[in-house]
């Protein structure tokens, strides 16, 4: 006692102290990590109305592209809608246009063979609409854009696609030519992935020489045959190639059975889709295997013969771009109708024509409708990509996403093949959308609960193996090989191995990069990633901890799910959440109650069918990483329907609840993500309405080897295989109703009453995956403000579990080993915290556009 009087009394002693008071408080603010206004992103008007074919570039845009990637809304004033327009682009150094640089008039709402601009602008753009359905129609004119060029912008000179030189490539001209079927001759025993990939097609090509379809191969296809005409053409493309590049007669055969299935009519099996084809969506591949057929054996082929190929060709050409994808007869006119490429594309309208885009490049020179359907989709790769994904992302989620993505690589393969010098894989899109399937499925994921069939691991796993290796070489991207390279010995999931076995031909193979971002952010399409490693490596899923994030401008419709604000978190190697069910085709799947998300009075997020009547759903609001921290804030609040109507779509239908009741008193479903120290996740959903309302926050589980939960506050903790997951709730105890939902219980909404135990709309068969644990944790009374504030933290089985306490409403203090964060959503708590977040100044503040 009297040395610490002394002391105290002792002056040197006191300054001692407040020295290093001092010294403490500085180093104290140099940890700070904060989190402001700063992280707002702007409101992108890319990202506006994007369930249709929007305006691009954005007005005000700094483009990274020279010239940028353009396409613009078809109709003049209703984004989605159709019609017959004619369009006049016009490009402008002049906001008056007074000296114009580009001034071309074209029937696609995208036009992208123009040259480079030669400064840095800014330059104007403009789009005249006329309407061909109306006599002496008046032009109309769309606003006035503006966009830049980076300094930096890379070149991709494109004026030459406009006029392609197909005469002087004569055929053969896909894969190989009279010039390079030497190279390839040799390349299939030389080349280590080409010679065990011609292997396996050479297999099955002699294998196809032996069935009975082979040995009386069908005149006509009006009747059923013993093997679809589907597989009976893929293996007429693999016997001619193996005849091309052998030269053994014991091939020969090909021939006539080729011009065999090119004769047949119209209307029968073997027709594309909408025209009497046997496998609907996936009998359209024919025309791009006879395409294929046509240009391989074209100097085999008498001149009726190849009258007979080029007549085939036409008609499938025809029918599926001007009767299917593109446009649609109406009232005796053809005309674009919402679910064409020009607006709302089907997957289905996209999948097909993509497999006709190939017979476009065998007949360019010989039918006017296969040039026209070059030229569509040359123009539609380049400025649109996907309907579900026009700048990046794939709305439909990984499953669907990389399926459909597969026959778009398929066709951009063949054309590289014919015109390197077109330099396809330039295409920031192609770069943009590996970079965005890469992130959301990790090597290793189980469960990707986007869209319909996400939650079959080999669905996406598959659509990487399918266009991964042929991106690579494409686009001269090793992170798209190092990706490739995780799934093993895939030759047998190689879905175009003539195409995989050419690669080497024309393009050279990068080196595989594992090394990649962990973090990502996907602004336009509403994603965000934010991993502890690369998603190429498996030891970020099996050592490390991940999230993947969705609010979509979009919102859910078609084969994605009304699953905004939703989350899928993995750690140590093992998926930790689940969502959707099976995501097959059931209404369940569909609905937010499946989904990792927020109900409010119980009913979840739904949007009218078809177009759009906002510029946008969700979006991510904001977005920052500091110092091994990582924020973000989604906003969903105009997700949840604001009228009455029965959400529907093909896989069935919603209860009738959603025609009695709408949420347009819901303002504000903002959810705030925190990722620390690549471990750990703090999650603050700030919830808002006009009048009083219950808020549930949802999580499902899909197994768990032990469950402890807390029905007073909420909180769980659970154990599967060597993880232990702990979720702590801390806000609102004693004031929740929280409910564990096991199994089939699951189907049930406790709060409106909503049963989808029996109900799977177009699904089939038992369902599986059935989450064992759905976690309801609800206000037990209404709010018209309501927060809930979580800390999820995976750990190794091990590993102690952290200490996790509130201190207030909006900071938190977590402990685990040596590890102490002390987080705040209230900026007058920073003097006491390591990470602030200001709620307030995100919440109310926006950015302008930029």
């Amino acid at each position: 006692m009297l040395n610490v009087l002394w002391a105290i009394r002792n002056p040197l002693i006191i300054l001692f102290l407040l020295l290093l008071c001092s010294v403490g408080n500085i180093l104290h603010a140099e940890e700070l990590i904060r989190f402001g206004r700063e992280t707002l992103l702007p409101d992108d008007p890319r990202a506006h109305y994007s369930r249709a074919v929007n305006f691009a570039p954005g007005d005000g845009e700094i483009c990274a592209l020279n010239p940028p990637r353009f396409r613009w809304q078809y109709h003049p004033t209703n984004p989605g809608e159709g019609g017959d327009y004619v369009f006049t682009f016009q490009i402008s150094s002049k906001p008056d246009f007074s000296e114009l640089i580009i001034n071309v008039q074209t029937e696609f709402n995208f036009y992208n063979t123009i040259p480079p601009f030669h400064e840095n602008g800014p330059y104007y753009w403009r789009i005249g609409y006329r309407n061909r359905l109306e006599e002496d129609s008046p032009m109309s004119w769309s606003q006035i854009r503006s966009f830049q060029l980076s300094p930096e912008a890379e070149v991709w000179d494109r004026s030459q696609m406009a006029h392609p030189d197909f005469a002087s490539k004569g055929h053969p001209r896909i894969l190989f030519n009279v010039n390079t079927i030497t190279s390839l001759q040799q390349i299939v025993h030389t080349h280590p992935d080409s010679r065990i990939i011609f292997n396996r097609i050479q297999r099955d090509a002699d294998r196809a020489l032996t069935t009975d379809w082979w040995k009386n191969f069908p005149e006509e296809d009006k009747e059923v045959c013993v093997v679809p005409y589907l597989d009976m053409a893929r293996n007429l493309v693999q016997v001619a190639f193996c005849w091309r590049i052998t030269g053994d007669p014991k091939y020969a055969g090909v021939l006539q059975r080729a011009i065999l299935m090119a004769r047949y009519p119209k209307e029968g099996r073997a027709s594309p889709e909408g025209a009497g084809g046997e496998s609907n969506e996936d009998s359209t591949q024919i025309t791009e295997f006879l395409g294929l057929l046509y240009d391989w054996l074209y100097p085999d082929l008498s001149e009726e013969e190849r009258n007979d190929f080029v007549h085939s060709l036409d008609w499938r050409i025809d029918h599926f771009v001007n009767h299917f994808a593109w446009r649609r007869p109406y009232n005796g006119h053809l005309i674009v109708r919402s679910g064409s490429l020009s607006t709302i594309a089907a997957s289905h309208s996209y999948e097909g024509f993509f497999d006709t885009f190939t017979a476009a490049l065998a007949a360019y020179e010989d039918s006017s409708h296969a040039r026209e359907c070059f030229h569509l989709g040359l123009n539609y790769m380049i400025g649109v990509g996907s309907s579900h994904g026009f700048d990046e992302g794939w709305n439909e989620g990984p499953g669907y996403g990389n399926s459909k993505f597969a026959w778009y690589v398929n066709a951009i393969s063949y054309l590289d093949s014919i015109f390197p010098e077109f330099n396809m894989g330039k295409n920031p899109w192609l770069l943009r959308m590996g970079e965005y399937f890469r992130a959301i499925t990790p090597v290793g994921l189980k469960h990707a609960p986007w869209g319909h069939g996400s939650n079959r691991q080999s669905y996406y796993e598959n659509g990487h193996v399918r266009s991964y290796r042929k991106l690579a070489y494409l686009t001269g991207d090793g992170r798209f090989l190092a990706n490739f390279l995780q799934y093993g010995n895939v030759n047998q999931r190689l879905s175009r191995p003539w195409i995989e076995c050419s690669l080497p031909v024309w393009q050279q193979m990068p080196e595989p990069e594992l090394k990649e971002q962990s973090v990502r952010v996907f602004p336009r399409s509403g994603w965000i990633t934010a991993l502890s490693g690369s998603p190429s490596d498996p030891n970020t899923y099996l050592k490390g901890v991940g999230m993947i994030f969705a609010c979509r401008p979009r919102g859910g419709y078609s084969h994605s799910f009304c699953s905004d604000n939703s989350f899928h978190l993995f750690g140590y190697g093992e998926d930790l959440s689940h969502a959707a069910g099976t995501s097959d085709y059931e209404p369940h799947s569909y609905h937010s109650m499946s989904h990792n998300t927020i109900l409010v009075d119980g009913l979840g997020q739904a949007q009218l069918r078809g177009l759009q009547k906002s510029p946008f759903y969700g979006r991510i609001h904001a977005f920052a990483k500091k110092d091994g921290a990582v924020y973000w804030c989604g906003d969903a609040s105009r997700c949840y329907p604001h009228e009455r109507f029965r959400p529907r779509e093909w896989w069935g239908q919603l209860a009738d609840i959603y025609l009695k009741q709408d949420l347009s008193y819901v303002t504000k479903v903002h959810r705030h993500v925190l990722f620390m120290r690549n471990k750990y996740f703090v999650i603050l959903d700030d919830l808002a309405a006009d009048r009083p309302a219950q808020w549930t926050w949802l999580y499902h589980i899909l197994h768990s080897d032990q469950m402890e939960l807390d029905e007073n506050t909420g909180s769980f903790e659970y154990r599967i295989g060597n993880v232990n997951m702990r979720g702590v709730h801390l806000l609102g105890t004693g004031q929740l109703q929280v409910l564990n939902l096991r199994g089939k219980n699951g189907f049930q909404n406790p709060i409106t009453r909503e049963d989808y135990a029996d109900d799977r709309g177009r699904a089939r068969g038992e369902r599986n995956m059935i989450a064992e644990h759905n976690l309801w944790i609800t206000t037990r009374e209404k709010h018209c403000n309501w927060r809930f504030l979580s800390v999820l933290y995976p750990t190794p089985s091990e590993t102690e579990s952290p200490v996790i306490e509130k201190i207030d409403d909006l900071t938190i203090r977590i402990q685990m080993d040596d590890e102490t964060d002390v987080i705040t959503f209230n900026p007058n708590r920073a003097n006491q915290a390591n990470v602030v977040i200001d709620l307030s100044a995100i919440s109310t503040g926006r950015k302008q556009e930029n």
